[in-house]
């Protein structure tokens, strides 16, 4: 069953079809006008703005804090009742060094504060890393990987831990 959608499209391949497009024409946009360049790396109000900015012709919750339990496979997400206490945590964690960027960023994964956000971390992820210097690469950002419609970013290749 697909989620509740601006598009109105209830077969969940088609929805992850039409997802991955926009998201897709919208994060090189983001990327192109160098609006990325406005939110906040490493924060949960950056997430918001990037989620929004490239969920808002598909979700109404776009860029909203989740208000759901959610899970994958056998993994639960931080339950809802402790996002907001986990959200200020990861926000106030340091973000100099690789070693901190990928803690950083297990954290926010962990929490999921968005519904469908793996591309989402994975943007701030990589503005994070080279606001501070470092190569981190997410190749398949682009590509047209799907795990259960939601395009993932889980498998982010870091390409190398040495300062640029």
């Amino acid at each position: 069953m697909a989620l509740e959608n601006g598009p109105g499209i209830n077969n969940s391949a088609e929805l992850a079809r039409e997802e991955e497009k926009i998201s897709k024409l919208k994060a090189v946009e983001l990327y192109e006008s160098n609006m990325i360049e406005d939110f906040e790396a490493g924060k949960f109000s950056g997430l918001a703005k990037i989620h929004r900015f490239l969920f808002d012709e598909i979700y109404e919750f776009a860029g909203k804090g989740r208000t759901v339990n959610i899970a994958k496979g056998n993994f639960r997400f931080a339950p809802v009742m402790y996002l907001d206490a986990a959200l200020k945590h990861i926000d106030h964690m340091p973000q100099s060094t690789y070693d901190e960027i990928i803690e950083k960023y297990v954290e926010m994964n962990i929490a999921h504060p968005l519904r469908d956000d793996g591309v989402i971390i994975g943007t701030r992820l990589e503005k994070s890393s080279k606001i501070n210097g470092f190569a981190l690469l997410s190749p398949n950002f682009f590509m047209p990987e799907r795990e259960n419609g939601i395009t993932s970013l889980l498998h982010i290749l870091l390409a190398s831990s040495m300062k640029v």
